[in-house]
């Protein structure tokens, strides 16, 4: 992730000497306020680190340590802050007030702020671990911390009303705006970024594309070298269209023959690096190896999903699920996986792998069938089955007094509980009460098979979704006392044992 953020630092250093500052764009809603400039670095002049005691986002920034990129869209204020390759911080704050703190040691980051009116929020990327964010909000005047979560959810409520016409910012991008992926190919960096917005222009620091009349970008590609490409894919109607762009000249210019973007790329022969040097691996989306692979779970209407993304250096030639095979690049091919995302709810099963050579995407499609995972051949049979799991009844699970309401409160004082994870109604029999029979609901757990036997106490316990999993209970019979155990399997009480004890 290090080695990320150096190739991308050094070609802005190129990227932004043309960019100057202050540029504005055609579009009058849309400003690009400022990208600082900066002078290109000798290729072979090894840098020393500079550790900054603070990034300080309420100032002008010093061009020579800090990558600032600022513009004004549909009323709001996006602004980047990032370190260059040989500058670490140990804080980041705004004038007086410390937003947050590192620790003894300086760390590479990345901030994103955004603003409209009187909400501020912030976001804190930390290299090599640019996944995981420190988010902040700003109240009354001072930062408080959020969970990435509300985070999110506090920044779509600021960015939906825009959502018809979003604009894709390069240097602003984030998990929370786009689904990113990244992997090195003929010595280059190539990122993938599908928006989780209506994006109708897309830019890096200069304007890249601006839609036309019933376009949208549904995913740019941006390949990094000692200058940039960039590959969209416009969607219209029915139909994508494939648009390709070099940044020459101070700015971005359509290529118009792909083959030449593709000959300039593949001839391109990189510095060895061992930081960059990619190696195969295998994929099992049975476990959880951040060494290979990030692994992130949520949910989206009601479907558990899964998704495992490689680390740049990492070339997936191979998919499992334990001991079974997905997928495998197949022979004399360089395709390989940059995302398996698993789908999941009852006892359905469905994945999806997104593919990638150098140039180009494709995706796979498949569901569990028993212990295999067969091939789904159209997207539209696969987007079908998501639409049925979405309308899958979820069991609602039982409340505590539909519980209560299944055990006799007239003869047993009632204690709820939680042991070992397991929810739990206590039941003690009410004093001067005899108890010849244990019940739940209408059935029939316990029955005196004796005169005198008397039920003293019992115990219910309860699994996901407060299911009945088990009950234990115990009965006087001549002066013993007696336990027995009963379990739930089937919509019925089965008998597992009675164990004299001594009374």
């Amino acid at each position: 992730m290090r080695v990320l953020v150096f190739v991308y630092l050094t070609f802005l250093y190129q990227l932004c000497e043309g960019a100057g500052k202050g540029k504005k764009t055609e579009d009058s809603k849309s400003t690009v306020k400022k990208a600082d400039d900066s002078t290109k670095p000798a290729e072979t002049t090894e840098v020393n680190t500079v550790t900054l005691d603070f990034l300080d986002i309420g100032k002008d920034v010093i061009k020579e340590q800090v990558l600032f990129v600022e513009y004004t869209d549909e009323e709001i204020t996006y602004k980047s802050y990032t370190l260059r390759e040989n500058v670490t911080a140990k804080s980041v704050k705004e004038e007086d007030a410390t937003i947050w703190t590192t620790g003894d040691e300086g760390k590479r980051l990345k901030v994103l702020t955004y603003s409209k009116d009187n909400l501020h929020l912030c976001r804190i990327n930390v290299f090599p671990l640019g996944n995981i964010p420190h988010c902040f909000e700003k109240v009354n005047e001072k930062w408080e911390s959020l969970e990435h979560p509300e985070f999110s959810k506090k920044l779509n409520a600021l960015l939906n009303p825009v959502n018809t016409k979003m604009r894709l910012e390069f240097m602003m991008l984030s998990d929370d705006v786009a689904d990113i992926y990244e992997y090195y190919a003929h010595g280059m960096l190539v990122t993938i970024a599908f928006p989780k917005f209506k994006t109708t222009s897309v830019s890096c620091i200069g304007e890249i594309w601006k839609a036309g009349e019933g376009e949208e970008c549904i995913c740019a590609r941006f390949y990094t070298r000692r200058g940039w490409f960039c590959t969209l894919y416009v969607k219209k109607g029915d139909g994508t269209e494939i648009k390709n762009f070099e940044y020459s000249n101070n700015k971005w210019n359509s290529v118009t023959n792909r083959n030449t973007l593709i000959n300039t790329c593949i001839s391109y022969t990189p510095s060895k690096d061992t930081e960059t040097n990619v190696t195969t691996n295998i994929m099992d989306i049975t476990k959880d190896d951040n060494t290979v692979y990030t692994t992130k779970t949520f949910t989206v209407s009601g479907i558990n999903v899964k998704r495992q993304t490689p680390l740049p250096n990492k070339f997936i030639n191979e998919v499992k699920d334990g001991e079974t095979l997905i997928w495998k690049t197949p022979d004399a091919q360089r395709e390989r996986c940059v995302s398996c995302e698993l789908k999941s709810r009852g006892n359905t099963s469905v994945a999806i792998l997104t593919l990638a050579t150098t140039f180009d995407l494709s995706f796979l499609y498949f569901e569990k069938n028993g212990t295999e995972w067969k091939s789904i051949e159209k997207k539209a049979d696969f987007d079908k089955k998501i639409e049925e799991m979405k309308k899958m009844e979820t069991t609602q699970p039982t409340s505590i007094a539909d519980l209560l309401s299944k055990v006799d409160s007239t003869l047993f004082n009632v204690e709820e509980a939680e042991e070992d994870n397991f929810k739990v109604l206590k039941l003690k029999a009410k004093d001067g009460v005899t108890i010849t029979e244990l019940t739940y609901g209408e059935e029939t757990l316990w029955q005196a098979p004796n005169a005198g036997d008397l039920c003293t106490i019992a115990t219910f316990y309860f699994g996901q979704d407060n299911n009945p999993v088990a009950a234990s209970y115990r009965f006087k019979r001549d002066g013993k006392l007696i336990e027995g155990y009963r379990q739930f399997s089937g919509g019925k009480w089965l008998c597992l044992q009675d164990i004299d004890r001594e009374g």
